[in-house]
């Protein structure tokens, strides 16, 4: 199963906004890394989720629009798709 890391950067983004995003994220099957523990005095504004399974790019890139979408901030993100072990 591919895994996909994201990586969404908000400049304006409050705690309350982060909380919504967190759970909407995880409710499409993302998870939060250790990381954004770190970010809430919000001084680089970039959160960090991972996904693994059998969703395309496209997919993703939707689902994650329609989350950030939601806090009414410009926002941006990338997504990468972690290379397959050859074992």
């Amino acid at each position: 199963m591919p895994k996909f890391t994201t990586t969404i950067r908000i400049p304006l983004v409050t705690e309350s906004d982060y909380q919504t995003i967190s759970q909407e994220m995880q409710k499409k099957q993302f998870a939060p890394e250790q990381k954004n523990k770190k970010c809430s005095q919000f001084s680089d504004k970039s959160f960090v989720f991972t996904h693994s399974g059998r969703e395309n790019l496209l997919d993703l890139t939707t689902a994650i629009s329609h989350v950030l979408e939601s806090t009414g901030k410009k926002y941006s993100f990338t997504i990468m798709k972690e290379k397959a072990n050859s074992d």
